[in-house]
């Protein structure tokens, strides 16, 4: 038996783990060999290899396009680590940023997103220009993804997560308001009382506006009427600009949209509790040097403009 696995491991090419990864996460021979710069033909020669080495089909007919078959789907997380570790083998001992080559793919939220990564990215561009930022949304099971090795890095505004996933906080955010600036609430005072007898909007992506702020009125007995729900943050400036609705939103993104539009960023007359903006990696990545490189870039980009939270 071990002289048999000696020789199954002998037939092994790295490259053909790389392209077996691409074949997976694209699910298309074509997008698979543009991805690795291959033509077609020579990708098409690698899965035949790669099915005869696994002896599976991996990837079948599925209407125009490619399905992973159950064993090419068992083989995500475990190739996901091979590779991962054979990178690494192939590292300098010190990480050099300005010689960088390559990919980090980071989940992130609509807000991370516009708030953190404009104070980041200049700083990626100047300090690691050979190194690619690939941004995909957070969703509920991005730390599956970070676990299995399909996302490096996540900046997002949780700090629970499984085992196995490491956090840092980058800085703790408040809620506030913005309105046009012509609106007569900016001379008059945003009181709570105002803030209710206004027409708000809400950004959501489900339907359903902040919990955090409908739980915090119904204990006060309130609540406010929401006349318009927004699927993006990116669309607000404009609508909240020419109405006289009133729109809750995080402070910092509250005043990064203020500056694309002619918007007045006010107070909050409700007690909000400070909610955390955090890094989230896998514990396999927590000593990979350009990951590592990475998070302190983001730490030290965000503290250099972290304003102190009022309570």
């Amino acid at each position: 038996m071990a002289m048999q696995n000696a020789n199954e491991i002998g037939r092994l090419d790295l490259n053909l783990l790389v392209s077996l990864q691409a074949l997976l996460e694209e699910g298309s021979v074509t997008r698979a060999a543009k991805r690795m710069g291959m033509t077609q033909p020579a990708m098409s020669h690698s899965l035949a290899r790669l099915r005869q080495l696994f002896s599976d089909p991996l990837l079948v007919r599925n209407g125009r396009g490619m399905a992973t078959t159950p064993r090419a789907e068992s083989l995500r997380e475990p190739l996901a680590r091979v590779l991962s570790d054979a990178r690494r083998l192939m590292e300098p001992r010190e990480f050099e940023p300005g010689l960088a080559r390559g990919a980090m793919r980071l989940g992130v939220s609509e807000y991370t997103a516009l708030v953190v990564l404009p104070l980041v990215l200049p700083a990626v561009r100047r300090l690691a220009p050979g190194l690619r930022l690939d941004l995909e949304p957070w969703r509920a099971h991005s730390h599956e993804r970070l676990a299995q090795g399909d996302l490096d890095l996540a900046v997002h505004a949780e700090e629970t997560a499984p085992s196995g996933i490491f956090h840092r906080r980058l800085f703790t955010d408040r809620h506030a308001c913005v309105v046009r600036a012509g609106h007569p609430v900016v001379a008059q005072g945003l009181t709570l009382g105002r803030y209710l007898e206004l027409d708000h909007a809400a950004v959501t992506l489900t339907g359903a506006g902040p919990e955090d702020i409908h739980a915090a009125l119904q204990r006060t007995g309130r609540e406010r009427e929401v006349v318009l729900r927004i699927p993006s943050f990116l669309a607000a400036p404009a609508l909240i600009a020419s109405t006289d609705l009133v729109l809750t939103l995080p402070r910092r993104l509250a005043k990064r949209l203020a500056g694309s539009a002619d918007l007045a960023v006010l107070e909050l007359p409700l007690a909000l509790p400070l909610f955390p903006v955090s890094l989230a990696w896998h514990e396999r990545r927590h000593h990979d040097r350009a990951h590592t490189w990475l998070r302190g870039l983001v730490a030290e980009e965000m503290g250099r403009a972290e304003e102190p939270p009022s309570e």
